[in-house]
Parts: C-alpha cells; structure tokens; sequence
C-alpha cells in the first residue's frame, strides 16, 4: 500500500506528467519513439470507439427504463433518470472530444520525421499535445463509470 501514492488509485501512472517524460526520454531512436506514440493512439482510438458504441447503445436504447430516461429528458422531469441521461450525455461528449484529440495528436506524431522527433516529443508543448488525449481519456472513462 505505500508504494502507490493516493492519486494512482484513480488515475493510471501511464498518464502521468513523469511517465511522459520518462518515455520521451528512454527511446534513443527516434522512429522507435513515434511508433510508440502512433500505436498507443491506435490502442486508444480501438478503445475509444468501442467505449462511444456502448454509450450509445445504453443512450438509444429500447428497454423500459432508457425510455424513460429519454421521456425525463424531453420533459425536464428533474428525477433520477432525467440525471443519468445527463451523465450519459456528458460521457458521450468527452469520448467524442476524446476521439477527435487522439485523431489529432495520432495525424500530428505520424507525420514527423525520424530526426525531429526527438526534439518536438520531448518539449513541453510536444508532450502536452502528445499526451492531451490521455487526460480526456480519463475523463471520458471516469463519466462512464459515473452513469
């Protein structure tokens, strides 16, 4: 228990500011480090897209209970199911602007080139851009779990 620090309980340390750091800096070849970045945006664009088709599924879903949780919506009923449809709703948006980030970042590392790599993944702008889809990530699964 102690060698885990508080915030790691809820927040993996792959998305931390010192892991991107740590693997900025640990690859020495500058292909290697760009087809790093360019597979974990594809594992999180796979990851992403799947976790989107659920929340639709449970947004337009037929069963009873979504039903009426789209009939609180359009009523403004303020009930429990009118603010899971909210939380629905919210997660949705955050996988989206999750989504289109990692499409972003993923088309931006795809195109620098072997020599350059190094020195634009390792600044901070670099690894901000980089990294901005990890953080919505986060939040994108967190508003999952909320509804």
């Amino acid at each position: 228990m102690t060698l885990l620090k508080p915030r790691e309980y809820f927040l993996s340390v792959d998305n931390t500011p010192i892991w991107r750091r740590h693997l900025s800096w640990a690859k020495t070849d500058g292909k290697e480090l760009r087809q790093l970045l360019v597979s974990k945006f594809g594992t999180n664009m796979v990851f992403m897209s799947l976790l989107l088709g659920a929340e639709m599924n449970v947004l337009f879903n037929s069963n009873r209970l979504c039903t009426e949780m789209r009939q609180d919506m359009q009523e403004m009923n303020l009930t429990p199911h009118f603010w899971c449809g909210i939380a629905i709703i919210v997660s949705v948006i955050c996988t989206l602007f999750t989504i289109m980030t990692t499409f972003t970042s993923w088309s931006l590392v795809s195109v620098i080139s072997d020599a350059n790599s190094h020195a634009l993944l390792r600044s901070s702008i670099g690894q901000y851009a980089c990294f901005l889809p990890s953080k919505l990530i986060v939040a994108a699964i967190y508003s999952f779990i909320l509804f």
